[in-house]
């Protein structure tokens, strides 16, 4: 099978250890995985699959349009590159046992538009919250806001953006990265904040593995099931760990990167997606 690979140019040159990843991986299962740059995906012939790594779901939808499947499809890649669309899904899709417990952060939509005008009239939104822009990744638009100092400092970095704020959960700065591959829990990584409310490993935030108990994968489950098992090649699902060990979902990552898992355990996440991609192919074929 020929298999694309396709991310924006500065993004494959970071990961370019990642796509050599993925072709000694399809060795083994006679895939020629090909980069493919994001400026010039339309101009190759089409292959038996792709992979979209540029969050862009029009790209997958190109693909879908000529029939090729595409991983993730363009619901996925559109959901899970916009926070409130992703909490607005799940409000449809989860069952109404969990939608009854306290299984996401209050969350409220803010225009670009609507947050300069707060900037403008110095008007503190609420006491205390998080927000976002709805596309960053790797916490790198993620503000805490307490007083209109803080308040002023997140809407100066985001007021181009459009953004959702959402309540503080106290946490302690954990959170649970949640890998899933093949529409199954393959496993997690706790992650925690270090001088810093969030927990990214790509802030410094300290990473260990983490062994969900039996409850919490059925928990765990019924997102990956409103997603669409079968539509879930290999996402990351964060959940904030709260004081009394609930996991509160926080975002679905479509892009989900795998340098934590590599350092935390003996996986080898891209391999045994390969052999599942493989699996999944040959079945449609």
């Amino acid at each position: 099978m020929k298999a694309y690979i396709i991310y924006h140019q500065d993004e494959a040159e970071k990961n370019a250890a990642f796509i050599d990843m993925f072709k000694k991986a399809g060795i083994k299962y006679n895939i020629f995985f090909e980069y493919i740059s994001y400026d010039t995906y339309k101009n190759h012939p089409l292959p038996d699959f792709v992979i979209n790594r540029t969050r862009d779901y029009k790209v997958s939808r190109w693909y879908e349009d000529r029939a090729v499947k595409v991983f993730h499809s363009s619901l996925i890649t559109r959901i899970g590159n916009d926070k409130y669309k992703t909490i607005s899904y799940l409000k449809r899709n989860l069952p109404g046992k969990i939608l009854k417990t306290k299984w996401c952060p209050e969350s409220r939509l803010f225009t670009s538009n609507e947050l300069n005008a707060f900037y403008k009239e110095k008007k503190l939104i609420r006491d205390r919250y998080i927000i976002k822009s709805l596309n960053g990744h790797g916490g790198e638009e993620v503000f805490m806001v307490s007083d209109i100092k803080s308040q002023d400092k997140a809407l100066n970095n985001l007021k181009e953006k459009d953004c959702i704020i959402q309540e503080v959960i106290d946490s302690d700065s954990n959170d649970i990265r949640v890998y899933v591959v093949g529409g199954k829990i393959y496993a997690a990584i706790l992650r925690h904040g270090n001088n810093d409310f969030r927990s990214n490993f790509s802030l410094g935030g300290h990473v260990e593995e983490y062994i969900p108990d039996e409850y919490q994968k059925k928990y765990i489950q019924n997102f990956i099931d409103a997603f669409g098992d079968k539509e879930l090649g290999m996402v990351g699902i964060d959940f904030i760990l709260d004081r009394d060990n609930n996991l509160v979902f926080n975002e679905l990552e479509e892009m989900a990167g795998s340098r934590m898992l590599y350092k935390c355990t003996d996986k080898d996440i891209v391999s045994d997606y390969v052999s599942w991609i493989n699996s999944f192919c040959c079945t449609r074929l």
